[in-house]
């Protein structure tokens, strides 16, 4: 299948693309404020820049775009047709950064977690997932972490999934 755009109207496009301040990204920051939790955007001196910063957690939050950083969803799945080797070389040093970064970040007392932009489409869902992913999580259940929490690895970032009750109204 060949692109529906001119080389010069798709160089256009992609160059459109921004890199912060994305519908994805102020998705998560409403939901996080929505549930009381408190951030800080973007911080230069952490590992990787990560998107929202919860200090008092210690949780490096980055919201991923599926396509720019390989998600197994349908959207992060579809490699493009025009330079695909270009494409896919792109996306696994993505992928390969990403996972360095969570490794400095956990080197330096830090929990690097991950919201991916497929995550971020239904309001009630992406605070069901900052509410297990962040407020649920705490620095000493990472330490020592009890049967009601499941750590995984995906791509090298730790995600963790608690049992825990909605907020109060």
């Amino acid at each position: 299948m060949t692109d529906i755009f001119s080389p010069e109207q798709r160089s256009r496009i992609m160059r459109a693309v921004r890199g912060t301040d994305t519908k994805p990204e102020i998705a998560v920051r409403r939901a996080s404020h929505a549930l009381g939790l408190r951030f800080r955007l973007r911080r230069n001196d952490l590992p990787g820049r990560p998107d929202l910063v919860f200090p008092s957690r210690r949780i490096a939050l980055f919201v991923h775009g599926c396509f720019w950083h390989g998600h197994d969803c349908r959207r992060g799945a579809r490699a493009p047709v025009a330079n695909a080797d270009y494409w896919r070389a792109k996306i696994d040093r993505n992928r390969e950064r990403d996972a360095l970064s969570a490794q400095r970040l956990a080197e330096l007392g830090w929990r690097a977690i991950v919201v991916w932009e497929c995550e971020t489409r239904q309001p009630a869902r992406l605070s069901a997932i900052l509410r297990t992913r962040v407020a649920g999580v705490s620095c000493e259940k990472l330490d020592a972490p009890d049967e009601s929490e499941q750590l995984d690895t995906v791509q090298g970032i730790r995600e963790a999934t608690c049992s825990i009750p909605p907020p109060r109204d």
